[in-house]
């Protein structure tokens, strides 16, 4: 995560006065950017989220939209994990992170 972090901070000075990723309307690649988010988030130990308000709040914002919040609710529809595949050492089946 070392490495990551001043690229993380690119990220959070990109949303100053956004919505979303590109601006005011939500596009195809906010749905990319939020599982990208929310692996970091998984990596970090869950601080990227909690440390920038930001990205916490993009978070948010994106698992309340009303098409979507119904679908993130459920998880016979959204699996949310694994994240990879099951022979994976991080966000595999049997992996602890």
């Amino acid at each position: 995560m070392d490495e990551c972090w001043p690229l993380i901070q690119e990220f959070v000075e990109l949303f100053e006065n956004r919505t979303w990723l590109t601006g005011d309307k939500l596009t195809w690649i906010d749905f990319y950017f939020f599982e990208l988010v929310l692996f970091l988030d998984m990596l970090s130990g869950e601080v990227v989220c909690s440390h920038y308000e930001v990205l916490g709040q993009y978070v948010n914002r994106f698992k309340a939209l009303d098409k979507f919040s119904g679908i993130w609710a459920d998880d016979e529809k959204c699996m949310k994990w694994p994240w990879n595949g099951d022979m994976a050492s991080i966000g595999g089946r049997d992996s602890q992170q």
